[in-house]
């Protein structure tokens, strides 16, 4: 066996908390503003909120480089496909369950209070009464993007994208597990290069997964720059791959966002991801100083049960608004009512993190959450 070189990006947990922060208030002023008498409520900071979803293309980058590096160990221990997969699929679904059946509870309970009149309009006794044994069993299974379901959690369909993610690269490991990890990354560079040409010069033909592929990536490149073989001692081609790699990705997502006729919003999405990767591959040399930062702390814990804020804030909002509405929370109090909305969801997600998703947490992942 040979010895694993470290590839722990250590601050990653600081763009992680960032990423998840980014998600957490694009949701709440989305719920808060689809009021009619809030939506005449905005400013600056609402309009920046409203740009959270791309919390969701930084998560894919993160993704990215924290997958090339499980499968580069992977393949370094001599460790098989399935031990990756395995150790991929025990990650996310234990956690992703637990916070499925809490929404069909919570949607259950909000049906059962609006038909006794407790309540008045809920979107989760909606939900509850849209539900479907085949509805039920496609989010169970994290299949419904690809078979054009609904995600009963919201924010699901990105863990679809994940899976499948996993999926291509689990595939690679077992192709080139006699190559190394280094050709791998090679491969997956040519997967980002063709799902992008097709993203940018045919979108019609971007299909699941791949229409999501471009920052998961971004990730694999920023993984292979940072871990890969030293420039020095990169072979011509080597250097002259790579070189090519980065050239025609930056050109494809600058024609992506300023000539492929894509939405404003979504294109620049797109782009804000790519400057993402590029950011974390120039602070890398100060790793170690970020982290060691104390006033990053809050964001870094945030990071540490990124997962679990990520997967029930959704459900704390909805709750939350149900109780802000029974009490008539007074429209000037909204930067209050703001503050205090977080607060409740970043605790819940912790009592969630302490209870569900730290148990299903090597001792390795768990002793770096507390550290």
């Amino acid at each position: 066996m040979r010895e694993v070189r470290s590839r722990t990006y250590e601050s990653l947990d600081l763009w992680r908390g960032f990423a998840a922060i980014l998600v957490v208030l694009f949701h709440c002023i989305a719920n808060i503003t689809s009021e009619p008498a809030r939506a005449q409520n905005t400013n600056f900071f609402v309009d920046f909120c409203l740009w959270g979803d791309v919390g969701v293309s930084l998560f894919f980058v993160i993704s990215g480089y924290c997958i090339s590096a499980a499968a580069a160990n992977t393949m370094d221990r001599g460790q098989q496909t399935r031990q990756f997969l395995v150790a991929r699929l025990r990650r996310i679904f234990p956690t992703y369950l637990a916070s499925l059946f809490l929404f069909i509870l919570a949607a259950g309970m909000a049906w059962f209070a609006q038909r006794s009149g407790t309540i008045g309009t809920s979107k989760l006794a909606e939900m509850f009464t849209s539900l479907t044994p085949r509805l039920v069993l496609t989010n169970s299974l994290l299949i419904q993007v690809p078979l054009k379901e609904e995600s009963i959690t919201l924010v699901s369909w990105s863990l679809c994208y994940e899976l499948s993610f996993y999926a291509i690269v689990a595939v690679s490991i077992f192709a080139f597990r006699k190559q190394g990890w280094q050709v791998m990354v090679k491969a997956l560079h040519c997967v980002t290069l063709i799902a992008l040409t097709i993203a940018t010069f045919a979108p019609q033909w971007a299909s699941f997964p791949f229409d999501r592929w471009i920052c998961f990536g971004e990730g694999v490149l920023l993984f292979d720059m940072l871990c890969g073989q030293p420039w020095a001692n990169r072979t011509r081609q080597g250097r002259g791959f790579l070189l090519v790699v980065i050239s025609l990705v930056s050109g494809l997502v600058a024609t992506k966002v300023f000539y492929a006729g894509e939405g404003y919003h979504a294109a620049w999405n797109v782009a804000i991801g790519s400057v993402f990767a590029v950011v974390l591959y120039y602070l890398h040399p100060f790793d170690r100083k970020v982290k060691q930062t104390k006033l990053l702390s809050g964001i870094f814990f945030v990071g540490s049960i990124s997962y679990s804020v990520y997967l029930i804030h959704v459900l704390v909002i909805g709750l939350f608004r149900q109780i802000a509405k029974k009490i008539q929370v007074p429209i000037h109090w909204f930067g209050l009512e703001m503050a205090a909305e977080l607060i409740v969801i970043f605790v819940a997600s912790y009592i969630f993190y302490r209870l569900v998703e730290s148990r299903f947490m090597s001792h390795k992942q768990r002793v770096a959450t507390v550290n």
